[in-house]
């Protein structure tokens, strides 16, 4: 049967949000494939009334979801429409999935027997609103999976659809429905099966604890967040070793194969772009940082001294954060293009911190023609994980002083400055980073550095801070 159109006008929305309003007898939502010839399955309570909200929230048995918006105009959001009172039902099944569509039939009471000499509801301009089946995956509509799949309009079998399966949201769409993301420790000894998480295609879920939520984010590329990695189910946990000093304590993620706590250990950490671990500061627990409230009431819960701990710990920024170094080995990103770094060495005790500055060993001074001053240049663009060694300076016996070496490339190394490369040694994987030493014979003070190359290291002001000393010799200080 073919279904009629209703043509109803709505009026933009002030200054005043409210979508959360008008649901006085908004229940349960029960979709039903039959269109017109069988609304059998439907009652009085599925039908809703949503005239004049902007973006009403619906309530089904067990949960809630909040539907599209009606319109858009110049940016305000258009109220759905007076008399927009029916049923949610499932249009197009009779077609292929991709087809789908959830749409409102306008209906003039809320008997089940008016659905067939309903009208659909329309947008301004004139095309039917509907809820696709392609963005059932996002948080607010995943209801309407759950209502999808109780209803055996679809399988718990992922639903072959004619788009992209990478898109990670389609993805999460055809999957049954997300369990609730939910913790209640952050100690990895304590973990049960309900606090494994799937944050996978997801920009800024949020996740409940016993007394609160709290939402998390990945990363951003200016202000667009970008989703979490498909990699991205495991638990969260608290970061922190004995071995290592409290101000390096973070909140990390743990990929594991399930669900299971058993498979935490086997589990890796979450990764950044930058491949730098994926990371929660605690000093981003502070009492008056309300977002991460309901992190800091589950260290609460372990006894732990939160008020020190958050003092203590240095506020991160992602995977720009400034390096903390409390050993030889340890990994940290090194942008090959950027002409310093700052790092922060560190060991146990409240004075045992150390932040510096340091000049890239990629960078170059360069005197622009018929100047006397000079400009820093970097060669090469690229991106590595790199670690501190200990290394024996040519007057020494011993190892004195610390070397960078590359262990691994992020982002492969490329010449953008080739007028300047024949200054700096090329970057190489599994090396240590290296610096010209000597001139070419006959030449002036003022020219550059071109042979003998041999590894650079920290400046010996650098080196010679305490803290810095206890690294290279493999000492704790405390």
């Amino acid at each position: 049967m073919k279904t009629g159109d209703a043509q109803l006008g709505g009026r933009l929305e002030g200054v005043k949000d409210p979508w959360i309003h008008g649901f006085t007898d908004a229940q349960s939502a029960q979709l039903w494939q039959t269109v017109a010839d069988n609304p059998s399955r439907l009652l009085p309570s599925d039908c809703l009334n949503i005239a004049g909200v902007g973006q009403p929230t619906v309530s089904t048995t067990n949960a809630s979801f909040i539907l599209p918006k009606y319109h858009v105009e110049k940016g305000l959001r258009v109220l759905f429409p007076a008399g927009c009172r029916g049923f949610l039902y499932l249009s197009n099944a009779d077609e292929a999935q991709s087809s789908w569509q959830i749409r409102f039939r306008v209906t003039d009471s809320d008997s089940p027997e008016s659905f067939e000499s309903g009208t659909d509801l329309l947008r301004p301009d004139q095309k039917p609103w509907s809820v696709t089946l392609k963005s059932l995956g996002e948080t607010k509509s995943v209801v309407l999976q759950e209502l999808l799949l109780k209803d055996g309009l679809i399988s718990d079998a992922p639903v072959s659809l004619d788009v992209n399966s990478d898109d990670p949201f389609i993805n999460r769409s055809l999957q049954p429905p997300a369990r609730p993301r939910s913790v209640q420790t952050l100690d990895h000894t304590r973990l049960c099966p309900s606090d494994y998480l799937d944050l996978a295609g997801l920009k800024y879920p949020t996740i409940s604890t016993q007394n609160a939520n709290f939402r998390v984010g990945y990363t951003a590329i200016g202000h667009n967040r970008i989703p979490f990695p498909p990699s991205a189910r495991g638990f969260l946990y608290l970061r922190a070793s004995a071995e290592e000093p409290q101000i390096m304590w973070q909140i990390r993620f743990r990929i594991t194969d399930n669900d299971s706590p058993e498979s935490f250990k086997s589990g890796s950490d979450l990764l950044y772009p930058n491949q730098t671990s994926w990371f929660i500061s605690l000093a981003a627990l502070k009492s008056d940082r309300k977002e991460y409230f309901a992190l800091r009431e589950l260290l609460v819960r372990h006894e732990l001294d939160i008020e020190h701990l958050v003092e203590k710990c240095i506020a991160g920024h992602g995977p720009i954060s400034r390096p903390i170094i409390n050993s030889l080995g340890q990994l940290f990103h090194v942008d090959f293009g950027y002409q310093a770094f700052k790092l922060e060495f560190v060991g146990f005790g409240e004075d045992s911190a150390f932040e510096c500055r340091i000049t890239s060993p990629l960078c170059t001074f360069v005197s622009p023609s018929g100047t006397d001053h000079t400009i820093k240049q970097t060669p090469y663009a690229g991106s590595a994980l790199c670690c501190f060694e200990a290394y024996s300076s040519p007057s020494s016996t011993h190892p004195n002083t610390l070397a960078l070496r590359i262990m691994k490339m992020v982002t492969p190394v490329s010449t953008v400055k080739p007028e300047f490369a024949h200054r700096i040694p090329l970057p190489q994987e599994g090396e240590l980073l290296m610096r010209y030493t000597r001139q070419q014979k006959g030449m002036d003070g003022r020219v550059a550095r071109t042979l003998d190359p041999r590894p650079w290291t920290l400046d010996a002001c650098t080196t010679g801070h305490p803290v810095v000393q206890a690294i290279l010799r493999g000492e704790t200080v405390r």
